[in-house]
């Protein structure tokens, strides 16, 4: 099970990526919501995403060090269910509830409080899939996105304005 998650971080989205407690309560909160324990998340990857206001800023302010502006981070991350007698289907399934509700944000809050982390975070995204050991193709996927209701929501809502609109 392959997964990435992103996450809007200040005061400092390079201080978060390169501190090593910031990093385990994103693993703990993966852990926690996957059902697994930590020793089954492996994170491959953080990385800080440079955005454009943030190049900006650095061209403008050539003294102001980059570690002290707030930023997106990208986090690679794997389960291996199997370490804790679970499998994908099992991980998935608890992945697919925690996207259906504010737990992960909470989670990833709740453990970075319990590791003093000074750090502020917006989970914006979460995705993680279920891959074919033999091909590496997606059998499964799991989204979690903030930021706004489901595009299906925006239909659903859609429909009677532009009922109304057209009487």
């Amino acid at each position: 099970v392959d997964g990435t998650m992103v996450i809007d971080v200040s005061p400092s989205a390079d201080g978060f990526s390169n501190d090593s407690a910031a990093v385990e309560s994103v693993k703990e909160t993966i852990a926690q919501e996957a059902g697994v324990s930590t020793d089954a998340v492996i994170i491959k990857t953080v990385a800080v995403e440079a955005t454009p206001a943030s190049l900006l800023s650095l061209g403008s302010r050539p003294q102001r060090k980059r570690r002290e502006t707030p930023g997106t981070v990208k986090i690679e991350y794997e389960i291996v269910p199997q370490l804790n007698n679970k499998n994908a289907n099992d991980v998935m399934n608890n992945l697919d509830e925690a996207a259906q509700s504010d737990e992960v944000p909470q989670q990833l809050e709740t453990s970075l409080a319990r590791h003093n982390s000074p750090y502020t975070v917006k989970v914006t995204q979460m995705d993680t899939k279920e891959v074919s050991k033999k091909d590496r193709r997606t059998i499964r996927e799991s989204e979690l996105h903030s930021g706004g209701p489901p595009m299906f929501a925006l239909h659903v809502l859609a429909w009677p304005v532009v009922l109304v609109l057209w009487l």
